[in-house]
């Protein structure tokens, strides 16, 4: 988990997606999607004690992550701001999700074991990949539409991590100036972080 993300009064999970567009002399246009759909993270940090213990982890962390140079894995916004809602699922899952069937891609995988319901809107990862998807409209409990094709093949049985179990893979896009202010406090403002697929 992320110091900065815990740290957060507020946030912002955005998709973000490539689009090439064209329009022909005619006025038609002619839309493409182009990559994956990626999210993008704002964080907002609320003033701090200056060489608190909470300050010096923020501090750390952005060292930690080489102002940029380095992602961090494992970043769960699940239980941020103690409302469990970022990820949380609009379906009811239950039962031990796993991939049925080998050499699967496209954006649409057929999964067994699930229980339950599934919505649109709700989140899924496939073990051996950073990358984190969203359901659309269509998917079932056998099988699941994507947002964006899948990025790596996931192998057939391994495990299907739902709702406020994924985490997502960012790299530091843009660190705010850190401000000193009177009475040893210290003002971060907003993190910009990126999706990474690796």
């Amino acid at each position: 988990m992320s110091d900065i993300i815990n740290a957060a009064e507020s946030l912002s999970l955005e998709k973000v997606s490539s689009i090439a567009q064209v329009r022909s002399q005619g006025g038609r246009r002619s839309a493409q999607k182009r990559g994956p759909t990626l999210y993008n993270l704002t964080v907002k940090v609320p003033v701090r004690k200056m060489n608190s213990d909470d300050h010096m982890a923020i501090e750390d962390e952005i060292i930690k992550l080489e102002y940029g140079a380095k992602t961090f894995n494992q970043a769960s916004v699940s239980g941020v701001l103690k409302v469990n809602t970022v990820t949380k699922p609009r379906g009811t899952y239950s039962g031990s999700p796993v991939i049925n069937g080998a050499g699967q891609t496209g954006s649409s995988i057929t999964v067994s074991g699930i229980t339950g319901t599934v919505s649109p809107g709700d989140f899924v990862q496939f073990n051996g990949s950073t990358k984190v998807y969203q359901l659309m409209a269509g998917s079932t409990t056998t099988s699941l539409k994507l947002n964006t094709a899948i990025v790596a093949s996931p192998s057939n049985g391994s495990a299907v991590v739902t709702g406020n179990s994924v985490n997502f893979n960012f790299c530091l896009k843009a660190k705010p100036s850190t401000t000193y202010l009177p009475g040893d406090i210290v003002e971060f403002g907003t993190f910009e972080f990126e999706e990474v697929i690796e």
